[in-house]
């Protein structure tokens, strides 16, 4: 009888822990928030004078906003939302991948 109490105990709290921890908030990039991306993103772009495409995604690889500039090619649009699917993919922080990139001897990538 004891057996069946802390059977039943812990079969409860093992569910308690899993609904709780299945509650948990995460941050979510919603549209509002993806368009003060994109406007900065642009006025940079601009300030550099650059024709740049921006793909914006979220945490689920999916698009939130898109921008292709004046004067950007159509390869940048393909490309731009390629890098924003396999970043968000893959999940890697940029700042390691860009510490790998280095290491490797890949590519320079300006500090």
């Amino acid at each position: 009888m004891i057996m069946k109490r802390i059977f039943l105990f812990f079969t409860l709290l093992t569910a308690v822990c899993t609904l709780t921890r299945a509650q948990d908030l995460k941050p979510v990039l919603n549209y509002s928030v993806a368009q003060k991306i994109l406007s900065g993103s642009i006025a940079y772009a601009d300030s550099a004078k650059l024709n740049l495409a921006i793909a914006i995604y979220d945490n689920d690889a999916q698009l939130v906003s898109f921008a292709r500039m004046t004067g950007a090619s159509l390869g940048a649009s393909k490309v731009a939302q390629w890098k924003g699917v396999s970043g968000t993919a893959s999940a890697i922080d940029v700042k390691c991948a860009e510490a790998g990139v280095r290491a490797a001897g890949l590519v320079f990538v300006k500090k």
